[in-house]
């Protein structure tokens, strides 16, 4: 809590330009600044979508946005697995990731479910035989 209550409180209070359309951002906070290793879970805060042109974005934000350093993780297209309101699951870059909704807590966590890696890279490879 703490400093996720602080951004939490400034949200409603920002104009912010909105993601609509059919190329939206889903975005979320990692606090931890990293993606989870397999098997760990890791706080995510969730912020409104963002327009398409925001997926770039890496710097800085003002005062009055959620104030603060912003490192883009990463950046691309994503293989949605699940989209339901309280689970999101995608795979990136060869690896699983999990999100979902802890409702005691009101908060979102991130894991990676498992290293699918290997297991892509043997039907890539039987395939293009």
């Amino acid at each position: 809590t703490g400093e996720t209550d602080t951004y939490d409180s400034k949200r409603p209070e920002t104009n912010e330009p909105r993601g609509t359309g059919e190329r939206v951002l889903r975005s979320f906070v990692i606090p931890k600044h990293r993606l989870p290793e397999i098997d760990e879970k890791l706080l995510v805060i969730q912020t409104e979508d963002h327009p398409w042109d925001y997926r770039n974005f890496d710097g800085h934000i003002e005062q009055g946005y959620g104030k603060g350093p912003v490192k883009l993780l990463f950046c691309g297209e994503v293989e949605i697995r699940v989209f339901r309101p309280t689970k999101i699951e995608f795979l990136y870059d060869e690896m699983l990731y999990n999100l979902f909704y802890v409702r005691p807590m009101k908060k979102w966590m991130i894991t990676q479910k498992r290293d699918i890696t290997a297991i892509l890279r043997k039907i890539r490879e039987k395939n293009a035989k």
